[in-house]
């Protein structure tokens, strides 16, 4: 009796589908293992997946520079806005890259003002970049007026202080002409823009 109500108080404490001390042990180390093993892949795949966006973002940058050598240049610009999408945010490199392509197309499809705005992010990512330099001062160059040719008379001098390092052989004639007459064409645009704000100042009625 004594060892019939030992054995009956044991399965009582136990309970019912409870297992017992050894058995949860195994299944405890067990679970261990798999919460490691989960970790472990989740850190993989959060590794990879900036290395899989990286090679999406770089083949849609390929395919945008064959269209732009193609003069395709609004599918180009599809493009490289894609491959922007797809290039993750720390990479300030490879976003620059992109970036000043943006800003080339927009150059050709005499869009100043975007191609302005795109060379200037990529300098944001590589400050001094000849390539971004010499683009966004050929947009301000195309906007025109006094403030955009100063502004492009500044980065051309940045270039002509660095000779023109990272320029092709045929940037740095443009270049070196730039310099030349581009502050005649600025003192024209100043003169302009003032005349024109006297102008206006003349047709404005003033309260006696």
């Amino acid at each position: 009796m004594t060892t019939s109500s030992s054995a009956t108080a044991t399965e009582h404490e136990l309970g019912f589908g409870e297992r017992f001390p050894e058995e949860e042990e195994k299944v405890s180390s067990w679970r261990d293992c798999w919460r490691n093993v989960t970790v472990l892949w989740k850190g993989v795949a959060d590794f990879r997946l900036p290395q899989r966006l990286l090679a999406e973002s770089n083949s849609y940058r390929l395919s945008g520079n064959t269209l732009f050598t193609s003069s395709l240049f609004m599918a180009a610009l599809d493009a490289y806005n894609l491959a922007l999408e797809y290039c993750p945010v720390y990479l300030t490199y490879e976003a620059a890259t992109i970036h000043n392509n943006i800003s080339a197309v927009h150059l050709k499809l005499q869009n100043p003002a975007e191609a302005v705005k795109s060379a200037t992010k990529a300098l944001e990512g590589r400050p001094g970049w000849s390539k971004a330099l010499y683009r966004r001062a050929k947009g301000r160059e195309a906007i025109g007026g006094w403030s955009s040719l100063q502004g492009a008379h500044e980065d051309y001098m940045a270039l002509l202080e660095k000779n023109g390092e990272g320029l092709t052989e045929r940037e740095k004639r443009d270049l070196e002409e730039k310099v030349k007459w581009l502050p005649r064409r600025i003192e024209e645009a100043r003169e302009k823009d003032t005349c024109e704000v006297l102008g206006k100042l003349k047709d404005v009625s003033f309260p006696v």
